[in-house]
Order: C-alpha cells, then sequence, then structure tokens
C-alpha cells in the first residue's frame, strides 16, 4: 500500500448466478475491519479522528448510465446488541448520479438514542468530487461528531449515545455499492472502481 493504491471494483456480468436469489448481475468486494460477528484482529478503537482520502467513479458520465453508484466510508459499533443498540458514523456517501454532492451522517439504532436531526454535513462542497481525490474524514468525541473534507470542517452534530452509556469500538468498512435507488447501466467495461489513497485512524 505504501507505494499503491487500494482499487473496490464493482463488475457487471449478465452471466452472473446471484447465490441469494436475487437475480442481480452486479458483484463487488468489501473492504472491512471487523467480522461480522464484531470481533476483528485489530486494536480496539472507540473516539478519535478517522480519515480516508478515495477516488470515486462517475456514473453519471457514462453513456447512459442513470447513477446508480454508491462509494462510502463509513464505520459501524462492533457490539450490537439489544440492552446498547448500535451507533453508525458515515465519513462520506457519494452517489453516481451527482458527483458533486456528498453527505456525512451519524444514526443511532434500537436502544441506542441521538438528539440530531438530519446529516453532520449534506451538500456540494468543491465541484465535480470525481475529478480528484478528496479526504473525508470524522472527528468523534464522546459528545460530538465533526464531518471533514479535505481538512475543513463541515458541520457537527451530537455523537449518538449508547443505551448502557459504555463506549462504542469501531468497525470500519469501505464499499462500492449499485442502486441506492437508481438504475445503473453498465459502462462500456462493464465496471465502476473506487480508489482508496489512504487510510488514516488517529486515537
Amino acid at each position: 500500500m505504501q507505494s499503491g493504491f487500494l482499487r473496490i471494483r464493482a463488475t457487471y456480468d449478465p452471466n452472473y448466478h446471484d447465490p441469494y436469489g436475487y437475480n442481480r448481475k452486479w458483484y463487488c468486494g468489501l473492504l472491512r475491519t471487523a467480522f461480522v460477528d464484531g470481533s476483528s484482529n485489530l486494536p480496539a478503537i472507540s473516539y478519535g479522528y478517522f480519515e480516508f482520502t478515495i477516488l470515486a467513479p462517475n456514473a453519471a458520465a457514462a453513456t447512459g448510465a442513470t447513477g446508480g453508484t454508491w462509494p462510502a466510508v463509513w464505520q459501524t459499533t462492533r457490539k450490537n446488541t439489544a440492552a446498547t443498540g448500535s451507533i453508525e458514523l458515515d465519513e462520506a456517501e457519494l452517489y453516481g448520479n451527482g458527483p458533486a454532492y456528498y453527505q456525512s451522517g451519524a444514526g443511532a439504532y434500537g436502544a441506542a438514542t441521538t438528539t440530531a436531526t438530519g446529516f453532520v454535513y449534506a451538500g456540494n462542497p468543491n465541484g465535480d468530487l470525481t475529478w480528484d481525490w478528496h479526504r473525508f474524514g470524522l472527528l468523534v468525541t464522546p459528545t460530538t461528531v465533526t464531518s471533514y473534507f479535505d481538512d475543513k470542517p463541515m458541520g457537527s452534530q451530537p455523537m449518538p449515545q449508547y443505551a448502557d452509556k459504555s463506549a462504542p469500538l469501531w468497525g470500519w468498512m469501505m464499499n462500492l455499492a449499485m442502486g441506492s435507488g437508481w438504475p445503473v447501466n453498465a459502462p462500456p467495461a462493464n465496471h465502476y472502481d473506487m480508489w482508496i489513497k489512504e487510510i488514516r485512524l488517529y486515537h
């Protein structure tokens, strides 16, 4: 990784057999730092600053495409139970139908709670975001979540809280989902790529 980049590719294959029975013709990888059961071989991280430098695809520019790419970097709590609830933090969600737009959020589910409404940030910060590398980050403290774009603070909101008030432990994910409410027509290459240049975690 020191001299290269990580690529996450979503591929269209009309002959793909969806093992889950939904007849989907796209498949893609997901990079995550924890297993489904919440376990991880990485050191436990709770609060801190989480930053990702990515280059997202522009589905709106492809011939006949209707924008259904959904690149995202986000994290969820590794301890998700009925007693604690769960918390999701989104450093960035981008959409192929609007390559100048991204949103960052913080949500609470189950027994977890939040006083926030809407997103930490949602808007068009700097033209077409698919033309160059951009850094998306979240500063997460016990009381506040602040979104950053290229080192600039974009907005803050209260940090969601576990029901039992324990400190959350995070599992991070980077993925290139497809659809996101819009149909996707395959480009000539039959794939879209999301590139990751750097992942920085400060605790």
